[in-house]
């Protein structure tokens, strides 16, 4: 009895463990998904203004 509470307990623990291991890489793969989207838009951004700027000194 005590050895099958002990076996279940174990698998608990491991089940545990690895339902946290996917969340995190989960989070982590959002966070770094959301990174990359902020940078693109930067530089979208900077591309705007430079072409704003280039056109502008042409006039």
């Amino acid at each position: 009895m005590q050895e099958e509470v002990e076996n279940r307990t174990l698998t608990l623990v491991v089940s545990g463990t690895k339902f946290t291991g996917r969340l995190l890489k989960a989070a982590i793969t959002k966070y770094l998904a959301h990174r990359k989207e902020k940078k693109l838009q930067k530089q979208k951004s900077r591309d705007k203004l430079t072409l704003l700027l280039m056109e502008e000194s042409y006039e």
